[in-house]
């Protein structure tokens, strides 16, 4: 684990950072996919103990707001109660709104920034099983692709089933990336309330990264290095990282100008 001495606020935002920086780069689609308890795990911080009537407090907290949607408590307890009850996107609504009538609240940001990582992450699993479905498909167009396949109607339905899980990943994948984006926007809000904050600064970069915006990743890594405290044993991963991400911003390499296409 990257931080062993975590501070007490919002440590499950970041402990999933190890799996972060574990994965491997891939140029195309730089740092995206999580592992699959992910989402499970961040939920956690939304769970009630044994008995509580969830329902009840969605209830109670729904009224509140009914009666007055600028009661920011009322908008904050109804999303940790639906988030609890594990309806997120309710939850994400209403943290949006919450966050809307205070956006100062830095816990309610991170909180926030978590459920739009859980929605990436359900995402990211949609591409990879798009992805695994769309080799099956290309396996399918190769193995039913001769003369006699296609005499028997094969091949259409092969090269369809080949687009159709093609395109299921592409969607997925991209919709991946737009919550991640929404999410580095929340870490940008943090970054801005906290501006030596290291934590919010590997946050902001991680989510960059994960939504492809890799000048803005390089941007909050390199802050983060300036901000780390010399202890960090996060600083060495992070280098490295920068390393790769320059090199995939600069494919041509150190002093090369940016291929713009003309």
């Amino acid at each position: 684990m990257f931080f062993p001495k975590l501070r007490r606020r919002a440590k499950w935002v970041f402990a999933f950072l190890a799996v972060a920086f574990g994965m491997s780069f891939v140029v195309a689609g730089v740092g995206s996919g999580f592992g699959s308890g992910i989402g499970d795990y961040l939920s956690e911080l939304f769970n009630r103990q044994p008995g509580t009537d969830v329902g009840g407090q969605i209830q109670d907290a729904r009224e509140r707001v009914e009666a007055n949607p600028q009661d920011a408590d009322a908008q904050l307890d109804l999303a940790n109660a639906l988030a609890a009850d594990g309806q997120t996107s309710e939850a994400i609504t209403a943290l949006e709104a919450y966050v809307e009538l205070d956006a100062s609240n830095e816990e309610a940001l991170q909180q926030l920034a978590g459920l739009y990582l859980i929605r990436a992450n359900e995402a990211d699993q949609r591409a990879e099983r798009a992805r695994s479905a769309s080799g099956v498909a290309f396996f399918n167009v190769e193995l039913y692709g001769s003369e006699l396949s296609q005499a028997f109607g094969a091949g259409p339905f092969v090269e369809a089933q080949q687009q159709r899980t093609s395109e299921a990943y592409s969607a997925a994948a991209l919709e991946a990336q737009q919550w991640h984006a929404e999410e580095a926007a929340i870490w940008e809000k943090l970054v801005d309330l906290q501006p030596e904050d290291s934590n919010y600064l590997l946050e902001l970069g991680r989510s960059k990264q994960q939504a492809n915006e890799i000048p803005g990743a390089i941007e909050a890594y390199e802050k983060y290095i300036e901000v780390a405290p010399e202890d960090d044993p996060t600083a060495e991963q992070v280098e490295q990282l920068l390393t790769q991400l320059r090199a995939a911003e600069n494919p041509q390499g150190p002093g090369a100008e940016p291929d713009t296409g003309g």
